[in-house]
């Protein structure tokens, strides 16, 4: 399975959402493609594109090969509803998180590159809690004992919501494999999208070029 997200046909408003006036080649697979409140300068864009490819051209996910599709039917749309509970039985819900980045990541226990890249999810977890706008919501897939779940994150450290048990999510999110992630903007619209590997630096990249543009600061 190639995990590759289809592209998007459908036309996306700019003035909802802030889109850059000169969009990346479509194949190129970049992953920044929507502001989250105002245009995406071709400039800033160029630079977090090429930070991201320069990334990923040393990813190996799943065994080799992990893709970035930035044309996801999502882009530029509100988030799907991603509700349910922890692992410690607390509701999560990610309307609730509007006005924060967030960075929703699809993870099993018995996925490799799930678990290689979780230390970049550490890393990138304590970049967003100095920021203090920046928070990280797992989304167990596949999985039908949560033990195994907190065992990992109780070893492997991570505290940041982990949503288990939410069977319709990965279906909304329309994911092809794990791991898959998302970035979520403040105004709640899903502005990127990774399906393999991701590192800190692709998902640090993305934020601040989006804040940087963005004359709210990517604000909602």
């Amino acid at each position: 399975m190639s995990g590759r997200m289809p592209v998007s046909d459908s036309p996306v408003d700019a003035a909802d959402i802030g889109v850059a006036d000169e969009r990346p080649d479509p194949d190129l697979d970049q992953v920044v493609t929507a502001g989250p409140a105002g245009p995406l300068s071709a400039r800033n864009a160029a630079i977090a594109v090429g930070l991201v490819v320069a990334a990923l051209i040393a990813v190996l996910a799943w065994g080799g090969g992990g893709e970035v599709a930035s044309r996801s039917p999502l882009i530029g749309n509100r988030v799907p509803e991603l509700a349910g509970t922890d692992l410690d039985g607390r509701p999560y819900d990610i309307d609730d998180r509007r006005g924060r980045w967030v960075v929703v990541n699809f993870f099993a226990t018995w996925c490799p590159p799930c678990v290689a890249e979780h230390p970049e999810l550490l890393a990138l977890s304590e970049w967003g809690r100095s920021r203090g706008d920046v928070e990280l919501v797992t989304v167990v897939f596949n999985e039908p004992d949560p033990e195994p779940v907190r065992r990992f994150f109780a070893e492997r450290g991570g505290d940041w919501p982990v949503v288990y048990g939410a069977s319709s999510v990965p279906i909304d999110f329309q994911m092809a494999q794990v791991p898959e992630t998302f970035v979520v903007a403040p105004s709640g619209l899903v502005v990127a999208h990774v399906s393999g590997e991701t590192t800190a630096e692709e998902m640090i990249a993305v934020i601040t070029a989006m804040d940087e543009d963005s004359p709210s600061g990517g604000g909602s």
